[in-house]
């Protein structure tokens, strides 16, 4: 990420997980009236027009999605308040981030440049979990039910069909009536037609197909990683859960690797994090 970029995303990362740590802490009562505010100062500092407009509005996207959905997760009291008043419905007017998030990821992995993408994976780095929560893959669609079969046709000359000969007793259902003796039926009628087998249900797809999403987030974010730091690559391993939101980390389990611009970031974060963890010390 050029330094441009950086110094409009990353001021509003700093402040998220500085909530977030007072959220933790519970010194304070970090109150959702005084904070929105604040973060959408921090993310208008991506509405500035330029030749990179676009690819600021992807990353304010991804910020928006990230922020709500820390936030009402997170361990504070105000987690449903915020759940209704999200900052998704002011910029965006709907709730669709679980989804739309990869989508606009997938939207940002087709520019020539790699910031915005490198925006959608920090905030995946840093919490956002989207489409997979829900058992740890995509949001399955919903299963079709069974078509049922379509009832026969009637066979010529049933039951519906007047006997020319003998109205005392019609012709039953299924047999064709034919001009034989005494208005009796043919014994050259053909045999009843039988109704065909119900057809199958149709078979749902797996749920990786129905979404157009890898199965789970680590399989998400190794070709996404791949794209932003290409070529040397190497290890990244952190052993502990992290004890602190201000420990940015990449994915919780992810034994992957991060290239060498994917650790410059990372230390650049953590570099600052420290430094303002210090000050306030």
């Amino acid at each position: 990420m050029n330094d441009a970029f950086a110094a409009k995303t990353y001021p509003t990362i700093l402040y998220v997980l500085d909530l977030l740590e007072r959220i933790e802490s519970g010194k304070v009562d970090v109150r959702p009236a005084d904070e929105k505010p604040r973060l959408k100062q921090y993310l208008g500092q991506l509405e500035t027009r330029g030749e990179d407009q676009s690819e600021l509005d992807l990353a304010r996207t991804a910020l928006v999605y990230w922020i709500d959905e820390v936030l009402i997760n997170a361990n504070w009291v105000h987690a449903g308040e915020w759940k209704n008043d999200t900052l998704e419905r002011e910029y965006f007017t709907g709730r669709i981030r679980a989804r739309d998030f990869f989508d606009k990821a997938s939207v940002a992995g087709r520019l020539s440049r790699t910031d915005a993408l490198e925006t959608f994976f920090l905030c995946v780095a840093l919490g956002f979990v989207g489409a997979y929560r829900n058992g740890g893959g995509p949001a399955p669609m919903p299963t079709p039910k069974p078509v049922p079969a379509a009832p026969p046709a009637p066979a010529k000359g049933g039951s519906d069909q007047v006997s020319w000969f003998n109205d005392a007793n019609p012709v039953p259902s299924g047999s064709e009536e034919t001009w034989g003796l005494g208005g009796l039926p043919s014994p050259n009628k053909p045999a009843p037609s039988k109704p065909e087998p119900p057809a199958p249900p149709p078979v749902a797809r797996q749920a990786g197909h129905q979404s157009g999403l890898p199965p789970t987030l680590r399989e998400w974010a190794a070709p996404v990683h791949a794209q932003i730091a290409p070529g040397t690559l190497r290890p990244f391993a952190p052993s502990a859960p992290s004890g602190s939101p201000r420990d940015a980390r990449p994915l919780r389990g992810y034994g992957g690797f991060l290239g060498a611009t994917g650790l410059a970031i990372m230390v650049g974060l953590l570099t600052v994090i420290l430094l303002v963890v210090r000050m306030m010390v």
